[in-house]
């Protein structure tokens, strides 16, 4: 039978969102996808099932789900039952969320609620590629309508040859020598359509200037050569 591996996860994914399935009948529902691409993911395949869309990289990860049609609920879902509603679906998903991940802040655009979290280093870990869980959830039907993950695997456990204060230096210095750096983080870049991985800091310079007073300046370095680093 065609896509019995991509049947296999699909229904791995549908149990850890808590709905009912019996084992096989996902199998029987595939036809072909249809296919796509992402710059970092690389090929993907969307599958139509009557649980959902399942979108899947060439590992058969998840990258992406989205709901089917659902009943709208006589009392809408407010923030706070929606944020529940969200960290159960993800926990349920990614059972290392709050061990790996971190929520960062995201807009809400009533009916739809946002959430978001990216992945960090975990001892022995010094870096990691940032990868992100993306949630929705819709108010009127009080569930999660949306999720999307990546799932990059560029992780490094030994520290760089520039550590955080000479990063600092280094960002502050190719930035002009004014002004702080605001933010400064440590993380695995993607090269070589995500074949392999560069360790680099990111900085954000802040600067007195500019029509709203204040400048912001993004730099990046390579964590091991000092040097101005550039995304590709």
């Amino acid at each position: 039978m065609p896509y019995e591996l991509e049947a296999a996860r699909i229904e791995r994914m549908i149990e850890r969102i808590g709905w009912p399935v019996v084992r096989g009948v996902i199998a029987t529902q595939l036809g072909s996808p249809t296919h796509g691409s992402h710059a970092l993911v690389g090929a993907l395949r969307t599958f139509q099932t009557g649980y959902g869309r399942f979108t899947l990289t060439d590992r058969n990860d998840v990258y992406l789900f989205e709901a089917p049609p659902l009943q709208a609920r006589e009392m809408p879902s407010d923030e706070a039952e929606s944020e529940q509603i969200a960290l159960a679906f993800a926990r349920n998903v990614e059972p290392e969320l709050d061990r790996r991940f971190k929520r960062i802040p995201a807009s809400h655009v009533p009916p739809s609620y946002n959430y978001s979290f990216m992945q960090v280093p975990v001892a022995p870990e010094t870096s990691v590629y940032p990868n992100m869980i993306d949630l929705r959830v819709d108010a009127r039907v009080a569930a999660v309508t949306r999720y999307s993950q990546t799932d990059l695997r560029f992780v490094r456990t030994t520290p760089p040859a520039i550590d955080e204060a000479a990063a600092r230096a280094r960002i502050l210095a190719l930035s002009g020598g004014q002004g702080v750096v605001d933010e400064l983080s440590l993380s695995e870049d993607p090269r070589d359509h995500a074949t392999r991985s560069e360790t680099i800091w990111y900085g954000i310079v802040l600067r007195q200037g500019g029509p709203m007073g204040i400048e912001r300046e993004e730099v990046v370095i390579h964590a091991d050569t000092g040097q101005r680093y550039t995304f590709t």
